[in-house]
């Protein structure tokens, strides 16, 4: 296989990457950067987490929903959405992907205020939010990639 595209890159480095074949992504994809979100999503829908011990990881629903842990910082964030090009997602939900031409949105669950004054995130804060929100955060995610597969909608870009 000659690396001489983006794509062919891409096709190498995302199984690479991940741990999960091509052929297993679904169409919709939602990014994390916890992987307790993933662990709630492969308990949920009975399906094995692949890439355990790889620089992300990634499982899929049995409806084609992949779900990818991307770990932290931006440069994470910006491989994995120069990765997604090697299978053309339908939509995908967190992230950013302007050059790639992948449809994204945005779905910001805030349940805490880190950048607040006041709003420093501790240890004993961060056990609250996890208790508190991070089922909903997921079924929130969950439900609002589903209604774009079921309604096949496109997500929606605005210029400022």
């Amino acid at each position: 296989m000659g690396f001489d595209t983006k794509e062919a890159i891409a096709k190498n480095w995302l199984p690479r990457y991940t741990g999960m074949e091509l052929s297993e992504f679904g169409e919709y994809i939602l990014l994390t950067n916890f992987h307790q979100y993933l662990d709630m999503f492969s308990e949920r829908f009975g399906v094995e987490v692949k890439g355990r011990g790889n620089p992300m990881q990634a499982a899929t629903s049995q409806n084609g929903i992949t779900m990818i842990n991307f770990g932290m910082g931006s440069a994470n964030a910006a491989t994995i959405m120069d990765l997604l090009v090697a299978i053309q997602p339908k939509a995908t939900i967190f992230s950013v992907g302007h050059v790639n031409k992948i449809p994204r949105g945005a779905l910001l669950l805030v349940s805490d205020v880190p950048m607040m004054e006041n709003g420093i995130k501790t240890r004993e804060s961060d056990k609250k939010v996890n208790k508190e929100y991070v089922d909903m955060h997921l079924q929130i995610g969950i439900e609002a990639i589903t209604e774009l597969k079921v309604n096949n909608e496109f997500i929606k870009h605005y210029v400022y």
